[in-house]
């Protein structure tokens, strides 16, 4: 065997152990890209579970605001007419009102901001619409938020009317 034959026959060697390392090595990244994807998988679940519980946190906080500023405009009003508040009575009925004003807006604002979440994807959009549809519903044809929903045409809260519209189109229709 000549050197020439010699060398050949060692960077064969040498080659043939760099392929198999590189299919070993391929193989094995191969097995952490998917171990990799499984945790993504995981962590995206969980950060949309997340956001599903703020999501209803919040709502449940803006409603129990809403409900406790009422009764406490309900009691005021039981106890006397309107009528027969006294200047310092009137003035509490005033701020009261204004509470509760504040406490509807901030609940379309969570709203609102739950619609956009739903739009982007961002949480389970099945289990969403499930939840929330007759929430939405309300928000867009009941009276009680007529002066922040209505009209749509100026209505400052545009992401719950694409939801609403987008669920609701064909009742609209008929």
């Amino acid at each position: 065997m000549v050197l020439s034959d010699k060398i050949s026959l060692c960077s064969a060697g040498i080659s043939l152990i760099s392929c198999i390392g590189a299919i070993y090595f391929s193989r094995r990244a191969g097995k952490s890209e998917k171990l990799a994807r499984h945790y993504e998988a995981n962590a995206n679940r969980i950060a949309i579970g997340q956001s599903e519980s703020m999501i209803y946190s919040n709502i449940a906080t803006a409603r129990c605001r809403i409900e406790e500023v009422s009764s406490e405009i309900a009691k005021l009003s039981s106890e006397k007419e309107i009528s027969e508040l006294n200047k310092h009575e009137n003035r509490f009925l005033e701020i009261l009102k204004k509470r509760q004003g504040s406490a509807i807006e901030n609940y379309i604002n969570v709203y609102e901001v739950a619609c956009g979440s739903f739009l982007d994807n961002k949480i389970d959009t099945r289990r969403f619409r499930k939840t929330y549809a007759d929430d939405i519903k309300n928000l867009c044809e009941k009276d009680a938020f007529k002066k922040q929903m209505q009209p749509e045409g100026t209505s400052k809260y545009t992401t719950i009317w694409k939801v609403y519209h987008s669920w609701f189109q064909a009742e609209q229709e008929n």
